[in-house]
């Protein structure tokens, strides 16, 4: 009986323990839109944008990843 008891607690303790793995690994999408500058701290490097292509600056992100992981971002 005592061994049968120890098992079922071990198996119990496994379950949950993948259980808290899963559930922190499932999938998880967020759309967000962010301000993002273009800018160089090299003096050989010269980045600019097109003139004639209208740009406000915005930037319109999906992040797709464990739960977990797009919690921390967010």
């Amino acid at each position: 009986m005592g061994g049968h008891l120890r098992t079922l607690g071990v198996v119990s303790l496994i379950t949950l323990l993948v259980w808290v793995f899963a559930e922190g690994e499932s999938l998880r999408s967020w759309d967000v839109e962010v301000t993002a500058s273009v800018a160089s701290d090299s003096p050989d490097l010269d980045v600019s944008l097109d003139p004639e292509v209208p740009w406000g600056g915005k930037i319109e992100m999906r992040l797709d990843g464990p739960s977990a992981r797009v919690d921390v971002v967010r």
